[in-house]
């Protein structure tokens, strides 16, 4: 089977490799009667015309991309291979992938948050939760890194502002816009990394917090409990007061803490790395090829 993966390259050099794509390519390439290409704005390949990519593939695989402009989206729309969509931010940019699947004529869909499957009705017949991963070939618990931080926060402000700094009583580390392996030391960092998701999304953080044996501390979304068991392998608070007491607890209470840290890490390492995500493309795809 040979799939191309179709994605702009990543636009921050510090984490170009932890790119959606080159994540996938690298772990489709490890399954036996799989071969994978990345093909897309600023990448190399991208010097080969689409026309002799098409030719070659027998699944075209489209990540959602900062823009659209440099798809060549009629001579994808009019390709008979099968044509895979995978919408990672529809909680953003929802109308943008819906309109994205239209222009591609796209086959089947993949989404990241499984309540926005019903809202390509109409657009794509077959669709598929696809939850985020980690790279666990970039992203991994550091065993000589001291937790030096009580609680930390890596990413964007967003719509957690507010929460962060009402965790400044804690001497909350921020680390905003860390990226690539930056982040990963970060996180190796943190006893607890705080994490709000933005709407009904699991986000990525949710999965690079327990691939670095850190426990994570997160508002619930729906379907958390499908991905890991909360309480057991992470910690999910409903408002501040409760944020509070957990952080205190866990905080206080090393043994608990690292046993529910090292239990997210097992699940993570088990069942939400690229690589389980590449073996679940391949199921997908042989029962739409």
């Amino acid at each position: 089977m040979k799939i191309v993966i179709i994605q702009e390259a990543g636009r921050h050099e510090s984490n170009r490799e932890f790119r959606e794509a080159l994540n996938l390519n690298r772990s489709l390439n490890k399954i036996d009667g799989v071969e994978s290409k990345v093909w897309g704005l600023n990448y190399e390949t991208f010097s080969t015309p689409f026309s002799e990519i098409e030719k070659w593939a027998d699944v075209l695989f489209i990540i959602e991309n900062y823009t659209s402009e440099w798809l060549p989206a009629a001579d994808i729309n009019a390709s008979k291979k099968l044509k895979m969509f995978w919408s990672i931010d529809s909680h953003c940019v929802l109308l943008q992938h819906q309109n994205m699947c239209r222009m591609l004529g796209i086959d089947v869909l993949l989404n990241s948050t499984e309540d926005y499957l019903p809202m390509f009705d109409g657009l794509v017949s077959k669709r598929y939760w696809f939850p985020n991963a980690y790279p666990s070939d970039l992203i991994h618990f550091i065993p000589d890194t001291q937790k030096e931080y009580n609680i930390g926060f890596c990413g964007n402000f967003l719509n957690r502002g507010e929460w962060v700094e009402h965790l400044r009583k804690f001497n909350i580390k921020n680390d905003i816009f860390v990226i690539g392996n930056d982040m990963v030391k970060a996180i190796n960092s943190y006893k607890i990394h705080f994490n709000r998701n933005i709407a009904n999304d699991i986000n990525y953080r949710t999965f690079e917090t327990t691939g670095c044996r850190t426990l994570l501390m997160t508002n619930y979304t729906p379907y958390l409990e499908r991905l890991f068991d909360i309480g057991n392998e992470i910690i999910v608070y409903t408002d501040k007061n409760d944020l509070d007491d957990k952080v205190n607890f866990y905080l206080n209470n090393e043994s608990e803490r690292i046993k529910i840290e090292t239990a997210g890490w097992e699940r993570a390492k088990k069942d939400h790395t690229f690589d389980n995500r590449a073996q679940k493309l391949i199921e997908i795809i042989n029962n739409n090829l």
